[in-house]
Order: C-alpha cells, then sequence, then structure tokens
C-alpha cells in the first residue's frame, strides 16, 4: 500500500493516505490494523507524543487535532495562525 505520512512508536505505527482522509492504527507486534479514524480533510503533518498515547496531526488549512488513541477520542482542535515546519509532541 501506498501512504503519504507515517510514525512509528512502542510498536504502533500511525499511517495517513490523504486520498482516504483517514488515520489507520497498526499493532506491528500483531501485524494488524486495529482501527481507522476518519480525517476531516488532508493531513500534513503527524506526531506521537513518546508514550503513544496521543497523537498530533495538522490537517489543512492549519488546524491541529490530538487525539487519544486508546479509544480514537478527539481531545482538541486549534487553529494555527502560522505555517507549521516541525512538529515534536511530548508527554
Amino acid at each position: 500500500d501506498k501512504v503519504d505520512l507515517f510514525d512509528l512508536k512502542r510498536n504502533i505505527l500511525l499511517t495517513v493516505t490523504n486520498g482516504e482522509n483517514h488515520l489507520k492504527i497498526h499493532n506491528v507486534r500483531s501485524s494488524s490494523c486495529s482501527e481507522t479514524i476518519p480525517l476531516e480533510n488532508h493531513c500534513e503533518q503527524i506526531s506521537f507524543t513518546p508514550s503513544a498515547q496521543y497523537v498530533f496531526l495538522l490537517l489543512k488549512p492549519r488546524i491541529l487535532t490530538m487525539f487519544r488513541l486508546n479509544d480514537r477520542r478527539q481531545l482538541a482542535r486549534l487553529f494555527v495562525y502560522d505555517f507549521v515546519t516541525t512538529m515534536i509532541a511530548n508527554d
């Protein structure tokens, strides 16, 4: 499969395919895709927290979203007023 973005931490692989506008959560140990999170628009950046409990996504047009991965719940949605070139998430 072709993906546009990915991030890997603690045996969890997140992949984003922008043509489909969703985030897939893969368990590397079991080699399975457990869940998907629908996205409202094209994803430009993705960043995990070191604990792999939360993920931050930058969606077009400059909307920062935060999801908790164990229940796939969106916890935050913020408009970013300037361009974002990199993201680093911490706990």
